[in-house]
C-alpha cells in the first residue's frame, strides 16, 4: 500500500520507463508478428496497454482530459510509443495534482460497486 503519492509517483515513472522502452523498440514491421497462430500482433498488445491507461484510470478520477483516444488502432510504431508516452505522463500530471498523502486510504469505487480499498493508491479527492 502507497501512503505517500511520492511512493506512487516514483514506481509509476520507473514501470512507464521500462515499457516505454520496450514500446518504443518496435518497429513498424514487427508490429504484425504474432507468437501463436490465435495470439495477438504486438502491435495489439503494445496498443492494449497504451489505452488501457486511460480507459482504466480515468475510472478511478484520473483527469486525462489531454489524453484523446484515435479511432482506429495506430498502424505505425512510432505512434503507438508516443501514445504510450503521453499517457502515462498524463497520469503523473494527474496524481500530482489531485492527489494528497490522506486521499490514499479513500475507498475507491468503480463498474458499479468497491473494487479497491485502502490497500491501493487508486483513491481521489
Amino acid at each position: 500500500m502507497y501512503t505517500k503519492v511520492t511512493q506512487f509517483l516514483q514506481e509509476w515513472k520507473e514501470e512507464a520507463s521500462i515499457t516505454e522502452k520496450v514500446i518504443a523498440a518496435l518497429t513498424d514491421e514487427s508490429l504484425d508478428k504474432r507468437f501463436s497462430e490465435n495470439g495477438r500482433t504486438l502491435r495489439r498488445l503494445a496498443w492494449h496497454i497504451s489505452q488501457t491507461i486511460p480507459e482504466y484510470l480515468t475510472e478511478f478520477g484520473f483527469e486525462l482530459e489531454e489524453v484523446e483516444m484515435p479511432a482506429n488502432i495506430p498502424t505505425k510504431a512510432k505512434e503507438i510509443a508516443d501514445y504510450f508516452r503521453m499517457a502515462s505522463k498524463a497520469v503523473s500530471r494527474s496524481a500530482e495534482q489531485r492527489w494528497t498523502d490522506e486521499s490514499l486510504s479513500y475507498v475507491q469505487d468503480a463498474w458499479g460497486g468497491t473494487v479497491i480499498e485502502s490497500r491501493a493508491p487508486l483513491a481521489f479527492h
